[in-house]
């Protein structure tokens, strides 16, 4: 098993967390805390899961809890595709219908991002 380890990069009030290592139930509560913060304080937060080499369902339930929190904030949300292997586990969960992907590089600022008409409560 890879240890667990994430990085944080801002730029021009924008968030990039990277994830790499194994992003399971022991890393739920650091990552969890982490990306709550992150989208409290920034509009655009990025998750780039190219440094992943595992992630289970808890890990899956807290990349659909960040793209929910944005959705219902109207804030910016992405993921930079990981590796082979974890795309197929997204695609099984149908996660990859659901998010929206960034390509390597990208920063939310130049993602043309559908505007919202109204927030949920």
């Amino acid at each position: 098993m890879a240890s667990f380890k994430m990085d944080t990069e801002e730029r021009s009030g924008e968030l990039v967390v990277r994830l790499s290592g194994d992003l399971d139930l022991a890393a739920l509560e650091a990552v969890d805390t982490a990306l709550a913060q992150a989208q409290a304080g920034h509009r655009s937060v990025q998750v780039d899961l190219r440094g992943l080499e595992f992630i289970d369902s808890t890990g899956i339930r807290l990349l659909l809890m960040a793209h929910e929190r944005a959705e219902n904030k109207g804030d910016q949300f992405c993921v930079i595709r990981g590796s082979e292997r974890i795309q197929r586990l997204l695609a099984l969960t149908d996660l990859d219908q659901k998010l929206r992907f960034c390509e390597d590089e990208t920063w939310l600022s130049d993602v043309d991002f559908p505007a919202r008409s109204s927030r949920r409560s």
